[in-house]
């Protein structure tokens, strides 16, 4: 047989794994290192190793490759409102929207002056973005303030946790149910972070910056600050359902809900503010019902604590599993999940020799399991209990 090399190990795990657990667990070795360039690396990796019938995004796109989409554009209409007497032509927009996009806007300002107030707030559906001109105005209108402090809307934004602060601060609102796409970047490790590097990776559009240093407070708005300032508000809001989309969840357990207390996540959804180790696995949701759906059906959302069923376990056993497998010299598979009765089971194959033949020992979850992490750690729990007590007699010494 061959001589094992970790190199050699190291390479047919890359090419066989599916399991981002796993794939993390390889990343954290001391002589793995996954190329940068493009095309290659953990989230062109990730893309090309997924179970058939499935098409996990990558989680990684390079300036250049960015440069090359085509532009983002909003189709929809665009309302200014310059009056809170003109939010009774609005107002029935957004009947029975449980998830807008957000954005706000403010003059430019120098390195050694403070930051200016907010100018402009924008609010987007699907179809429709509202821009409030609350800089000229001086005041909040009702129906935005309504929409923002609603905790049954939920409000999409990159940086969330910044516009909450600034909208108390600046403007006295308690905004309520902001999601931040930011600590959701994080949680994925995407690279780059901000709204366009996250457009880029889910909707596959180049997002344009261009105007964002522009003068927000100048009468009236260009039409090209308007369709840019719709386009970012829509931006986040069709992010976040590309985002569940791709992972095939109605929800992220990364999707921490931020209210107005210092921009701290509101207590009943601190689903994942439990984890210490957020990581990729850690970012993906329940397959259960969410909360509030991806297009807006009017429904109200559910505030109940997780179940013990739908509450991420660890991923130790993932990390484990592979190490295990990196030490042995195995060849771990992900076989993707079978449909049982009550949910899926997640299946692992390991390839290794046995007094000097080939075997193949293939591990299932013990139960159906309905959340992909759940079935993902039942299955390499199993492998680990079989693998562990396996004696190997192995043919690369």
């Amino acid at each position: 047989a061959a001589a094992w090399t970790p190199w050699g190990c190291w390479r047919g795990v890359w090419r066989s794994m599916a399991s981002a657990a796993a794939a993390t667990a390889l990343r954290q070795c001391p002589w793995s290192r996954l190329p940068h360039s493009a095309g290659h690396g953990f989230s062109s990796y990730v893309a090309s190793t997924a179970p058939k019938g499935t098409s996990l995004p990558p989680l990684a796109v390079s300036p250049l490759e960015i440069s090359r989409l085509p532009r983002l554009t909003f189709g929809g209409r665009i309302i200014v409102v310059i009056s809170p007497e003109d939010e009774p032509r609005v107002e029935s927009l957004f009947v029975g929207e449980a998830l807008l996009g957000f954005d706000s806007e403010s003059r430019p300002s120098s390195a050694l002056s403070p930051k200016n107030r907010i100018s402009l707030v924008q609010l987007a559906t699907e179809h429709v973005a509202c821009l409030w001109r609350v800089g000229s105005m001086g005041v909040v209108p009702p129906l935005l303030r309504r929409l923002l402090e609603d905790p049954k809307v939920h409000k999409v934004a990159q940086g969330a946790t910044l516009e909450v602060n600034a909208l108390r601060q600046e403007r006295g609102v308690n905004a309520q149910s902001f999601i931040d796409l930011h600590h959701m970047a994080l949680h994925l490790r995407t690279s780059p972070r901000s709204l366009q590097g996250l457009a880029a990776l889910f909707l596959h559009k180049q997002l344009s910056k261009e105007h964002r240093l522009t003068d927000w407070e100048q009468i009236p708005l260009t039409q090209a600050q308007i369709e840019y300032a719709a386009v970012d508000a829509w931006a986040a809001r069709q992010v976040l359902v590309a985002m569940r989309r791709s992972f095939m969840v109605e929800r992220l357990d990364c999707e921490r809900l931020l209210g107005a207390a210092n921009g701290t996540p509101q207590l009943e959804h601190l689903r994942d503010g439990l984890r210490s180790s957020p990581g990729f696995f850690g970012a993906l949701g329940s397959t259960q019902p969410a909360p509030v759906s991806e297009q807006s059906q009017g429904s109200t959302p559910d505030t109940k604590q997780p179940s013990i069923e739908t509450m991420a376990p660890s991923t130790e056993a993932h990390q484990a599993l592979a190490s295990l497998c990196i030490a042995r010299g195995y060849v771990l598979r992900f076989g993707g999940f079978e449909s049982a009765p009550g949910g899926f089971r997640c299946v692992f194959s390991v390839e290794y020799r046995l007094h000097g033949r080939p075997v193949t020992a293939v591990f299932r979850s013990k139960r159906a399991h309905g959340v992909i992490r759940a079935a993902q750690h039942d299955a390499a729990e199993e492998a680990l209990d079989q693998l562990q007590r396996l004696t190997v007699t192995s043919d690369s010494k």
